[in-house]
């Protein structure tokens, strides 16, 4: 599994997502080079981002120990330097976690 297939998965629908931490859901969606994250507890609140961003935490996530993938902290800084997006990168870490594990 390469990101062009997260990418392709996450483009197909609108997918409702529990985060990190398992103590909510969002909705996520992305369409040809970029996407949103949209919270449950807050319809209102969108956050976009692009797919370079989304490459960025792909590439991070491949790198965490399974136990750091799953911990939304890995995901903003200061311990993703690189963080593309504070708010959507945990989420788009959260959706890599279910494509990969639909992949097995």
């Amino acid at each position: 599994m390469n990101f062009n297939d997260f990418w392709k998965w996450l483009c197909k629908r609108e997918r409702l997502i529990q985060n990190l931490g398992k103590r909510g859901q969002f909705k996520i969606r992305a369409r040809c080079c970029c996407g949103y994250c949209c919270p449950q507890a807050k319809k209102s609140s969108v956050h976009l981002f692009c797919k370079h961003e989304a490459q960025i935490v792909w590439d991070y996530y491949q790198k965490l120990l399974m136990p750091q993938q799953g911990m939304a902290g890995h995901y903003t800084a200061p311990k993703m330097k690189s963080c593309p997006n504070q708010t959507c990168s945990p989420w788009i870490a959260a959706a890599i976690r279910d494509f990969l594990a639909g992949q097995k």
